[in-house]
């Protein structure tokens, strides 16, 4: 009486892996570009929330600000994004620094430019209104976020 054999032979084995690994290696550039997405969206939402919450904190004006001084500021520092009562500049405007009213998280990797160049900070006079180095308003700020393909325009009022 003739039995078969139970289980696989080396050669279904091998195939089998084989195919693994060509399905494996086909996967691979689709998560890489899922997750770039995925970080420029979240640096997108992290920025946009910045903007408004360093705009609310201008309106409150807890220096008591006047005329085009900085009320408040949102500042890249490194990974994070930080918004901070007061200029950018200031002592206190640092991670953990105690002008900072909100902080959030930025992707390495993940570039933040504002008209072409890189975005290192941006300020609020005390009416909630985002102005250029010499006090000028900013109607609507532009902003390119991207990481590998994946790129994302934030438009902050």
């Amino acid at each position: 009486m003739v039995r078969g054999h139970k289980g696989f032979t080396l050669i279904e084995l091998m195939i089998t892996v084989a195919l693994i690994a060509i399905l494996a290696m086909a996967a691979v550039p689709f998560t890489a570009s899922w997750l770039h997405a995925t970080q420029v969206q979240t640096a997108g939402a992290n920025l946009e929330q910045a903007f408004a919450k360093a705009k609310a904190l201008a309106l409150r004006n807890p220096a008591g600000v006047t005329g085009s001084d900085s009320a408040a500021s949102v500042k890249l520092s490194g990974s994070t994004v930080i918004v901070c009562a007061g200029a950018p500049g200031d002592a206190g405007c640092v991670v953990g620094g105690g002008a900072v009213a909100w902080q959030g998280d930025v992707t390495g990797g993940v570039t933040i430019q504002l008209a072409g160049a890189a975005l290192t900070s941006i300020v609020f006079d005390n009416s909630g209104q985002a102005i250029d180095a010499s006090g000028n308003a900013l109607a609507i700020l532009d902003v390119d976020i991207a990481k590998g393909a994946a790129s994302h325009d934030a438009h902050l009022y």
